[in-house]
């Protein structure tokens, strides 16, 4: 469990600058993940980031941590769509038996056209291989959706769906990480 909470506590002392980032809580009855986001830097092209989250969940018996490297940015021609990629890497055990460690490649998109004024969905996906799995993995992917309202250009709530799945080293067999779906707060500062 330390060594989840060193990771938190190393993206706090990174280097923040005016830009945006964010911090998010989400939850339902089984499980919680906790998310900081903050910038590294930003330019006409987008951001960089760095990211990383905590997530408990009883159901799976599941404690996990992952830091993320992301790019984001606006492709320009639509209004309101971010997208972006990135690198992550997890940490974690579930189930009581299973250990994983993986790193992966990450795609996001994020849509809220102002028409809906203030309405806006998410997706993201994340693939770690074989070859960037280690201890009892033979590959993780991960899959999420948003959907979500801000209640002021700082403030969002939003209900999602989240699965992660592992794949047990020397068996045909996935592991259920996370699977779930929460409400939660999104801060932006």
């Amino acid at each position: 469990m330390k060594r989840y909470l060193l990771v938190m506590l190393c993206l706090l002392f990174l280097p923040m600058t005016a830009n945006a980032g964010t911090a998010a809580l989400e939850f339902n009855d089984e499980s919680a993940e906790m998310r900081l986001d903050v910038p590294l830097s930003e330019d006409s092209y987008g951001k960089v980031m760095v990211g990383g989250r905590l997530l408990f969940n009883d159901d799976e018996e599941t404690e996990m941590a992952s830091v993320e490297f992301k790019v984001v940015g606006d492709p320009g021609s639509v209004p309101g769509l971010e997208v972006g990629a990135g690198f992550v890497g997890y940490v974690g055990e579930s189930h009581d038996v299973y250990d994983f460690n993986n790193v992966g490649i990450a795609l996001m998109a994020d849509y809220a056209p102002p028409t809906l004024q203030g309405l806006g969905f998410s997706v993201r996906a994340s693939y770690a291989p074989d070859i960037f799995s280690w201890q009892d993995s033979d590959g993780l992917f991960e899959f999420n959706t948003r959907v979500y309202y801000a209640l002021t250009p700082k403030v969002k709530v939003y209900a999602g769906y989240q699965s992660i799945e592992g794949e047990i080293d020397g068996f045909n067999q996935d592991v259920d990480i996370d699977k779930e779906t929460r409400v939660g707060l999104m801060l932006v500062f």
